[in-house]
């Protein structure tokens, strides 16, 4: 008979004369038994959680991220597109504008960050799937329209079906002095939203979704974009693509992966 097994045996089914050695052995086998099944479970839900925040930050997050390293804007007349499309495994190429803004329906206003989209974001960022009211819809035929994240209705108390009071975004103007005249300040547009979607906290307080002519029109942009954002196929090798594009554009662009835009993130959810 083998010996750890003899010796547990012999501990733990004994005569009647060591009942207190059964005691404290059947006490000691209960307290490892309970302990590694919390911990199992507990295990169990860390994982599943850090799945469920990885696929809601996935969701908005592109899988590769390209911004300039100095300034706000480039020109996406003198960026390489063509040549990161014809990369393989890119399969979504979207232009964005971001910049912070004011949004203001009725009494209510709120700071929001405004984020015009070329038409591949809808495919890419897969932002569809989170709606929680309307749809997402950002141009039917010649007009255009907003989604907001579910935080920004909540503090304007957005009502979907009311058509007779549009959304009014604000941004400072780029080309003439402010002055102490508001309306000379700032510039500022009217449209309606289509929908409303909710991601996670961070994303759903401040964004507000728009096309991106839209956006280049408020904040007086002709070609400028902010960044660049890729959706790469589910079998592409993210890394090798990630040190391709870097050695097309060179050190002027910092190219992220969905790692390193939310490295603090992960590093804390992988601890």
């Amino acid at each position: 008979m083998n010996l750890s097994f003899y010796i547990a045996k012999r501990y733990l089914i004994s005569k009647k004369s060591h009942n207190i050695i059964n005691i404290i052995s059947g006490i000691s086998v209960v307290g490892i038994t309970i302990g590694t099944m919390a911990l199992i479970v507990v295990l169990s839900v860390f994982n599943g959680f850090e799945s469920l925040v990885e696929s809601l930050f996935n969701t908005f997050n592109p899988d590769i991220l390209i911004t300039p390293k100095e300034g706000k804007t480039f020109h996406s007349n003198e960026f390489p597109e063509n040549s990161i499309k014809n990369i393989p495994g890119v399969i979504y190429y979207t232009q964005v504008v971001e910049e912070n803004a004011l949004i203001k329906q009725n009494a209510k206003q709120h700071i929001i960050r405004i984020k015009g989209v070329s038409e591949d974001f809808r495919q890419m960022s897969r932002l569809d799937s989170m709606m929680v009211d309307g749809e997402f819809e950002l141009k039917y035929e010649d007009k255009n329209y907003a989604v907001l994240g579910a935080g920004v209705a909540y503090f304007l108390g957005f009502n979907l079906t009311d058509f007779s009071d549009p959304l009014t975004i604000y941004v400072p103007r780029r080309t003439s002095g402010s002055g102490i005249n508001f309306a000379n300040a700032f510039n500022q547009k009217l449209i309606h939203a289509s929908g409303v979607f909710s991601v996670q906290q961070d994303f759903d307080v401040k964004y507000v979704i728009v096309p991106i002519d839209f956006a280049r029109d408020l904040l007086e942009y002709d070609d400028e974009v902010t960044a660049i954002e890729l959706g790469l196929d589910k079998d592409s090798d993210v890394r090798k693509i990630q040190a391709e594009i870097q050695k097309l554009l060179g050190d002027d662009y910092s190219i992220k992966n969905q790692f390193q835009q939310q490295e603090l993130l992960y590093k804390i959810m992988s601890f």
